[in-house]
Formats: structure tokens, C-alpha cells, sequence
């Protein structure tokens, strides 16, 4: 049992410093490590909607929350789209700041290297009254243009990736900004090299943090969820390194783009699964190549 924490996380003081109230508090999936919304202990929140299928997660109870109408804004956190899914199933504006960018003291790790926490609503304007009130200021810069990659839009389901040119037509007619593919897009070798470094580094810092409780308590965790954990048992130094070394490349290779314009990517790579999946359903989209 963790002890009662006898203060608020910065970034929820921030919050309620700009004027927000507390209207609950939400559920996640189980310490985190999933994005279905999916909760062993406690059920599946409802997905307002999208009725009989599942809400995304893992910060599913405050995008359930949202889709209810029962709150106007949700705090939650991001390892690997803990944010953008449940936004994608729930039909909710998600938003996952630059990493390290906001204040997580408080905030229980998964995985250090890559947590963050980020905000839901269904409305953009209390989004962006939201994300000022956490975001130091900065200067804004306009975009020069909005950039695809088809190799990436090749890997979603076909409803994802249609809605993804859809919006990006949208987009491309209210803001003036030209639609350029990428010249220099990715290969499928690198997405799936960079998927393994990600999962690598993940599952070591997963189990770094959390594993002396999981194995302090066998079978607290619902079976699929521990796997996740323990597969961080017996990552060694060397595989860590050279996993570290394939994300430090592929974010200095993203910076490089993203200075050219927005990417615009599908949010995750299917509609909202039904909420009687089988487990086995669900564990296929949620290692999809673009979850």
C-alpha cells in the first residue's frame, strides 16, 4: 500500500492556480502499462463515444470522464500514447507535450525516459487555456507546411489513414500551408528498429521502477500486464546502450523534419476496438506498428 503523498503535483497546482476545479478523480489502466482502457481490478470505463467499445488508454477514466460530459478537462500522463489513443477512441482533443518540457515531480514513472503528462478535453479552446497555464513562454513559430509519410500511413488500418488525408486536406485549406511528402521518408526497417528500442528501453525502466513490487506481490497485476513488466528482467547493459543509441538518432532525425513542418501522423493505427476483443485482439493493435 503507498503511503497517502501529503502534496499536489506542480502541474496540477498550475492548473487550479488558473482557475480549474477538481471534479474527480480517474482511473488508469494498471500502473499504466497499456492503451486499450482496459482495467482487470476495475472494469472498462464506458466509452461515451463510441458506445460498446473500448475507451484508449491508459489515462482512460479521465477520457471517460470527458466523453460523458462529466468534466471539461482531463490531466493524465504519456509513456507511449497514454493520451493520444484514448483521444483517438474517445474522439477527444489529446495533447502530449515535448518531453521534459512540463514539471512531473509527482507523477509515478513507468518508464522516465519517455513519461510526460498532457491534458484531454472535447473543446480546443480550454485545451490551449490549459496547456498556457502548464508551458513556460515561448515564442510561437508558424509552420511552413504539413508533411506526410506514407510509409507511416501505410501501416495504419485503411479508416485510420483515410481520416488522417481527410484532416490533412482540412487543414491544408484553413491554414494555407502546402502538403509535401516526405522526400526522405522512412523505411519500414527503421520503424520497426526503432519500435524494438523504444520497447527495449521501456521495458528495463518499466521494471527498474516497478519491479521489486511486482515481485514482492505475484499476481497483483493482471497476467498480460505483468508480461509487459517482466519483460525488462533480463535486458543488459549492452542492449540497453545500443537501444538508447537507435532512439537518440531517431529523435535527432525527427528534429531535423519537424523543422520543415508539421508531421501529420495517424493517431493510432485503428478505429476503437470493441470491448469484447479478446485479449489477444487487443495485444495485436496495441504493438501495431503505429501504436
Amino acid at each position: 500500500m503507498a503511503a497517502v503523498e501529503k502534496d499536489s503535483a506542480p502541474a496540477l497546482h498550475a492548473l487550479l492556480a488558473a482557475g480549474a476545479q477538481i471534479a474527480g478523480i480517474a482511473r488508469t489502466d494498471e500502473l499504466a502499462f497499456s492503451l486499450m482502457g482496459t482495467n482487470a481490478h476495475y472494469g472498462t470505463p464506458f466509452n461515451a463515444a463510441a458506445p460498446g467499445h473500448v475507451p484508449g488508454g491508459s489515462s482512460s477514466g479521465s477520457a471517460a470522464a470527458l466523453a460523458s460530459g462529466a468534466a471539461e478537462l482531463g490531466l493524465g500522463t504519456d509513456t507511449a500514447g497514454s493520451l493520444r489513443v484514448p483521444g483517438s477512441f474517445s474522439a477527444l482533443y489529446a495533447w502530449r507535450p515535448t518531453h521534459g518540457i512540463i514539471d512531473t515531480t509527482g507523477v509515478l514513472p513507468l518508464a522516465h525516459s519517455f513519461d510526460t503528462l498532457g491534458l484531454l478535453a472535447r473543446d480546443a479552446v480550454v485545451l490551449e487555456a490549459a496547456a498556457a497555464a502548464l508551458l513556460p513562454r515561448a515564442q510561437v513559430q508558424r509552420a511552413q507546411a504539413l508533411l506526410r509519410s506514407r510509409t507511416l500511413l501505410h501501416l495504419a488500418q485503411p479508416p485510420a489513414a483515410l481520416a488522417v488525408e481527410a484532416a490533412m486536406t482540412a487543414l491544408a485549406v484553413q491554414t494555407g500551408l502546402p502538403i509535401h511528402d516526405l522526400d526522405d521518408d522512412f523505411t519500414l526497417e527503421q520503424v520497426a528498429a526503432w519500435t524494438a528500442a523504444f520497447r527495449t528501453v521501456q521495458a528495463a525502466e518499466a521494471w527498474a521502477n516497478h519491479g521489486g513490487f511486482i515481485s514482492a506481490n505475484p499476481g497483483a497485476l493482471s497476467p498480460d500486464v505483468e508480461e509487459r513488466f517482466r519483460a525488462g528482467v533480463d535486458i543488459d547493459a549492452h542492449a540497453l546502450q545500443a537501444a538508447r543509441s537507435t532512439i537518440a538518432q531517431t529523435a535527432a532525425r525527427l528534429e531535423t523534419i519537424l523543422q520543415r513542418g508539421w508531421l501529420c501522423l495517424p493517431s493510432t493505427a485503428s478505429p476503437a476496438p470493441p470491448i469484447e476483443a479478446t485479449s489477444d485482439d487487443l495485444e495485436r493493435i496495441r504493438t501495431a506498428p503505429c501504436s
